[in-house]
């Protein structure tokens, strides 16, 4: 027994719609949670950085960060899949250090606290300054799908 005509057609473009979805299901857009240490390099031993932040320049251009927690760790997240640029700075430990002597829990930018500056002596861990920027840090890490670890191990 034969298929009418139409009958073929129909099978084909249910087949057809199918395929296509399938298609765009895949082609979604990729991206990956990345976790680590910063770590630095300090009379023969990996010392953890213990403050700042952690910039990630996608694959797409687009900036994503995170602040180093006090044992040295970071999470970035919905990074796009791809080679992106890394910076790490934590000179804001240096600014904290010597607060303003006119300064109140009040000023401007404090947030109704004032630094402490003997706690930001105590987390500051020497970095070159070259790892601030990702134009001179060389730091590059190629992000895949999912969660991943990359440890950041500065000289």
């Amino acid at each position: 027994m034969a298929l009418s005509p139409w009958r073929s057609l129909g099978r084909w473009l249910l087949f057809s719609v199918l395929v296509a979805s399938v298609a765009v299901v895949g082609c979604g857009k990729k991206t990956g949670d990345v976790t680590g240490k910063v770590t630095v390099m300090k009379d023969g031993a990996a010392v953890p950085v213990k403050g700042g932040t952690v910039t990630f320049i996608g694959a797409d251009g687009v900036t994503k960060g995170s602040l180093i927690a006090e044992d040295g760790s970071y999470t970035v997240k919905d990074l796009p899949v791809g080679t992106a640029k890394i910076a790490v700075d934590n000179s804001s430990l240096l600014k904290q250090m010597t607060v303003p002597t006119y300064a109140t829990p009040d000023s401007k930018g404090y947030g109704g606290k004032l630094p402490d500056p003997e706690e930001a002596k105590r987390r500051y861990v020497p970095i070159d300054a070259k790892y601030a920027t990702v134009e001179s840090s060389s730091l590059t890490y190629v992000v895949k799908p999912g969660k991943q670890e990359h440890p950041i191990e500065l000289k």
